[in-house]
């Protein structure tokens, strides 16, 4: 197998850079009275090879990556005194541009409380053609009944949810991540942190349902 050439994976690494999203109402501003805002990632996390098992494993273990990236959702916004201030939900890809002045952060953690069974299970079958085991050859089929049973189930959730103000300042980067499940900023090289409160949501139910399905052989 041929190694990767360096000017390749430049490419493929500029293409999947991070994009540009502002925050605030009006024209954009030059980059030296903007601050900007993203999520502290490795760069290999904008590789598409390092998304999928195992390989996403090597990254999980840079520093701060796996509890951001296995956050439900962090949300960013603009306290500009204006009902339609933007909010941004942060991802890997996005880096915001936002005016200097107060900005606020949330963190959102689904946690399951319980499920509890609401109806009577219900299934349905159909019979689906299939191809015989041995017959690849002969391309000889036969049918096979799938069945899906269906529970009713009520889920009941709340959210770990951590919210940080910080001043953000012209000219200045910063980033957002998780760690040991709470919110926390920095500005890289800086020694300085800091972390949002962080406290428990409300009980919260919706409907759902468990889904199981047995298939038959083929006959």
């Amino acid at each position: 197998m041929k190694p990767i050439n360096q000017g390749c994976l430049f490419l493929l690494l500029l293409t999947l850079s991070a994009c540009s999203v502002k925050n605030y109402n009006g024209p954009e501003m030059p980059e030296d009275q903007v601050a900007t805002i993203e999520l502290k990632r490795p760069v290999m996390s904008l590789v598409p090879l390092f998304w999928v098992f195992p390989l996403n494993m090597l990254i999980w273990y840079a520093e701060d990556w796996r509890e951001t990236s296995l956050t439900d959702k962090i949300i960013l916004e603009a306290q500009e005194g204006d009902e339609s201030a933007k909010k941004i939900s942060l991802d890997r890809f996005v880096t915001v541009s936002a005016r200097p002045g107060l900005q606020s952060a949330e963190s959102f953690n689904h946690e399951l409380v319980g499920e509890e069974t609401t109806g009577s299970e219900s299934c349905t079958s159909e019979i689906r053609s299939c191809q015989k085991k041995g017959d690849k050859d002969n391309q000889k089929t036969g049918c096979e009944t799938v069945t899906t049973c269906r529970t009713p189930t009520l889920v009941t959730v709340h959210d770990w949810i951590c919210h940080l103000d910080f001043e953000a300042k012209a000219g200045r980067h910063y980033e957002l991540f998780i760690r040991e499940g709470s919110l926390m900023l920095n500005e890289p090289n800086s020694l300085t942190i800091e972390t949002g409160k962080c406290y428990w949501g409300p009980d919260r139910s919706y409907q759902s349902e468990n889904v199981r399905t047995s298939t038959g052989s083929c006959t």
